[in-house]
């Protein structure tokens, strides 16, 4: 089912669900309980949801951004932020207004690092990448899984919080051998 939401486009609903469905896997290798990933799980969901206020002539650009574009795109987590504060936990909408921070400061909207960013953000920034990194999109090809993990790893401690990111890896290497 196609939409002419970009919201609730099959791409980005896809991703949405992919996103959540590996940050709860990631949440319950943390030792989260259940309340707490369902609220990962919801924030996951909603973790783009900012880039309902982008245009879509950006967002399905088959091609690298320039830099204008690109900082159109960097706005969404706090559009996300706006559009969510005060209609859902609070917890939820700081983990979408921080998906796109680094533990090393260097990410945005606000250069975070470390343990200033939620965790359920760092978990939401994983995750996210590992679907961005394995799945179609409109300006890259899937990249296998090996890649991933080769991302993850080279940039746990910089990018990715190393926790977060080691227990992602014992997730998916546990998939990947339940598929085998």
């Amino acid at each position: 089912m196609t939409s002419s939401f970009p919201i609730l486009s099959e791409d980005l609903a896809g991703h949405s669900a992919r996103t959540a469905t590996l940050a709860v896997e990631i949440s319950v290798e943390l030792g989260f309980g259940s309340e707490q990933q369902r609220t990962v799980w919801m924030a996951a969901h909603l973790h783009d949801v900012g880039k309902v206020k982008i245009p879509d002539s950006i967002l399905n650009l088959p091609r690298s951004l320039t830099g204008s574009e690109e900082t159109q795109v960097r706005k969404h987590p706090e559009l996300g932020f706006l559009i969510l504060d005060g209609l859902v936990a609070p917890e939820i909408a700081k983990a979408v207004l921080s998906h796109h921070e680094r533990v090393d400061g260097l990410g945005y909207p606000f250069g975070l690092a470390g343990e200033r960013i939620p965790r359920m953000a760092r978990i939401i920034a994983v995750a996210d990448a590992v679907d961005a990194i394995v799945s179609d999109r409109v300006y890259q090809e899937a990249q296998p899984m090996a890649v991933a993990f080769y991302e993850l790893t080279t940039h746990a401690g910089t990018q990715f919080d190393s926790l977060v990111v080691d227990a992602a890896l014992r997730v998916l290497a546990h998939d990947l051998v339940a598929v085998a």
